[in-house]
């Protein structure tokens, strides 16, 4: 009954990755809060504890979904040269654009003495 054996893995229940789906949100939320906590002090226990959880669960997270069979979230791709290429030039390409976003009305109100609702009207699209 070799075809009756391949009909029930078919419809088989996925594996669910518990430790991946436990580990990202820890390792995530922990590094916003650090990141979030260094606003007060960089310097500060819940700050350098919160980025030292995250980080731990972050390199965690990455060694588990390597090792799985049907990972939560699927590194393997980043061995293409062209995806991971795409990925550092979209990323640069964000990084540039949510630095202006951040610079120009600093610059308006700052330099040129724009006050806020006028920077608001220049930056509006």
């Amino acid at each position: 009954m070799p075809f009756r054996s391949s009909l029930l893995d078919r419809h088989a229940a996925p594996h669910l990755d518990v430790i991946g789906m436990c580990l990202a949100p820890i390792a995530f939320s922990m590094l916003a809060y650090g990141v979030s906590e260094g606003g007060t002090s960089w310097s500060s226990a819940s700050t350098i504890t919160g980025l030292s959880v995250g980080g731990i669960a972050l390199i965690l997270f990455i060694f588990v979904e390597l090792a799985q069979k049907q990972p939560l979230l699927e590194l393997k791709v980043f061995k293409s040269s062209d995806f991971t290429r795409s990925i550092i030039l979209t990323w640069i390409v964000q990084l540039s654009l949510f630095g202006a976003m951040l610079i120009v009305p600093l610059y308006l109100q700052g330099v040129m003495h724009y006050t806020a609702l006028e920077t608001g009207w220049i930056l509006m699209p």
